[in-house]
């Protein structure tokens, strides 16, 4: 469980930065752990990431199970990346669980393997 806690953010930290994005872009993040996980320890990895001066909205809840089979913790992220001159505003989707991160746009409603930034760590 604390491999899993301790890589989840790192994975979506790595899908952050390949859209040009980083944690303090981020305005949401949301966190799921599976039913019997110990809260405390998999909060105690993941909360450093999320903490800063001006937190972002954090969602957390318990589920039955997630998609990725043997996954403990999933972590998704929303960013507002400012714009660079010329260039529009950006909501970037990123989701961090033990094994792969997937960026997405924030409308976008599936996964894709091809998405995967090959810097994310597969476990």
């Amino acid at each position: 469980m604390a491999v899993q806690a301790a890589r989840a953010p790192e994975n979506a930290k790595t899908a952050l930065a390949s859209a040009g994005a980083t944690v303090s872009d981020v305005v949401q993040w949301t966190v799921l752990f599976v039913e019997g996980v110990d809260l405390g320890a998999a909060y105690g990895s993941i909360a450093p990431v999320l903490a800063s001066d001006e937190p972002a909205l954090v969602t957390g809840a318990r589920v039955a199970g997630l998609g990725m089979p043997g996954a403990l913790v999933e972590i998704s992220a929303v960013a507002a990346v400012l714009p660079k001159a010329g260039v529009s505003v950006r909501l970037v989707e990123a989701h961090g669980v033990q094994l792969p991160a997937v960026i997405l746009p924030a409308a976008h409603s599936g996964t894709a393997d091809a998405a995967l930034p090959a810097a994310v760590e597969r476990q």
